[in-house]
């Protein structure tokens, strides 16, 4: 029994997070950051980035807080809008000889503080190999924050992904 506690014990902080807050001129916002994720900014064009460690093959997921303020996305009309996203995603497929497997669904939830978050995205196939697109839109009422994940089809970069996203807190 007692082997047992210091294994959940030496576990739990082996994948342990951190919290992070996040603030630039457009907003400020808390995440909490995976043990294996690397947090970079300013990263080729991007204001705010969270890597893999894996090699060759990282994850990605890109944060940018837009700025704008008070958005209360109507989930109606998105969900119109889904033909246009897709229309949009098959026009950079055939661009880069990739190939689409399935659409997600678009989909809203409130996350673990309450944050509306809006996520559509896709899987797709290049020279064989599968990856994961999701765009994340959160309504923070001081700053809109667009999130992204670029990850190969590796389930528990994905899963850490959302949970990040699940931790995800307005300021």
């Amino acid at each position: 029994m007692q082997f047992r506690a210091i294994f959940l014990i030496s576990f739990f902080f082996t994948q342990s997070i951190h919290a992070l807050t996040i603030e630039d001129q457009r907003g400020k916002v808390e995440i909490e950051q995976k043990a294996e994720w690397d947090y970079e900014k300013n990263l080729l064009g991007l204001p705010h980035v969270f890597l893999t460690k894996d090699q060759p093959e990282r994850s990605s997921l890109s944060l940018t807080l837009t700025g704008i303020k008070g958005v209360n996305l109507p989930v109606k009309d998105l969900r119109k809008n889904q033909n246009q996203y897709q229309d949009g995603r098959k026009s950079w497929a055939k661009k880069h000889d990739a190939t689409i497997e399935k659409f997600l669904p678009y989909e809203v939830l409130d996350n673990k503080n309450k944050v509306k978050v809006h996520i559509i995205g896709m899987d797709y196939k290049i020279n064989n190999v599968g990856y994961l697109e999701k765009s994340y839109y959160a309504e923070c009422p001081n700053s809109f924050v667009h999130l992204k994940l670029l990850s190969p089809k590796n389930e528990k970069r994905i899963r850490e992904a959302d949970e990040m996203i699940q931790s995800l807190k307005c300021l």
